[in-house]
């Protein structure tokens, strides 16, 4: 987070701050439905129409900040004084199209969390009621096979960056879910980009060695492979 500004009582407050964005995540059958395979990961979709619904940006208004997420939802899963509240999103929500982000201002009253978030502990997780609709198609070349409808939120949560994979309770015909390192997602990507495109240059490099002998450069066939096959495992482990 940047752009901090300080009132008159010291607390500080960001503007236009990232909560959600559009994209294609996945999530693993446990978060989706009980019908599905806990443990296999399924890509679900967030489209811009659902973080852009009025009832869906009325709903991050006013909620609490906490530091990690409840066990359960806040409410009548968890009574907020029970976890801890840290801060609030404020009135200014809103869905900015050109960057498919879910923005809001969000203001710290714990001088504790504010500490924290200092320290390092910048990354925002947003926890919130949806349905998750089995419609698979198509989003920016990305397939998926869900698409989220219905979301409302319930908090906003800081996490360590290190936190993966969501979490989800069921209520009400709804998925309890929380999305944690999401928006951090694009970033690491491309890090991970980054680290198989020098193995695939320092093979392409390898390869140019006319000194190499016929063993080495089948070892150098097999890294190529495998650098390949993987791309799309690590594309979906750096969106968890």
């Amino acid at each position: 987070m940047s752009a901090r500004k300080k009132d008159i009582n010291g607390w500080f407050e960001v503007n236009a701050n990232p909560i959600s964005r559009v994209g294609v995540f996945f999530y693993s059958g446990r978060c989706i439905s009980n019908d599905l395979d806990p443990n296999q990961l399924y890509p679900v979709f967030r489209p811009p129409e659902e973080l852009n619904d009025p009832e869906c940006i009325d709903s991050f208004k006013l909620l609490p900040w906490t530091d990690d997420h409840p066990q359960r939802l806040l409410g009548d899963g968890v009574p907020a004084e029970e976890h801890g509240i840290e801060g609030v999103i404020g009135e200014k929500v809103f869905f900015d199209p050109a960057d498919g982000m879910l923005k809001a201002n969000i203001k710290v009253f714990s001088q504790r969390h504010a500490d924290l978030i200092n320290s390092g502990k910048r990354e925002l997780s947003a926890g919130y009621h949806c349905k998750y609709e089995y419609s698979p198609g198509e989003w920016n070349g990305k397939p998926y096979q869900f698409i989220q409808r219905q979301i409302r939120g319930n908090h906003l949560a800081s996490v360590d960056s290190g936190r993966m994979g969501p979490e989800v309770a069921v209520m009400d015909g709804f998925r309890f879910t929380i999305d944690s390192s999401e928006l951090k997602q694009m970033k690491k990507t491309n890090q991970i980009r980054k680290v198989m495109n020098r193995l695939l240059q320092f093979a392409q490099d390898a390869e140019e060695n006319p000194e190499l002998e016929e063993q080495e450069k089948g070892e150098i066939e097999t890294l190529k492979s495998l650098v390949g096959q993987a791309a799309p495992l690590m594309d979906q482990l750096a969106a968890l």
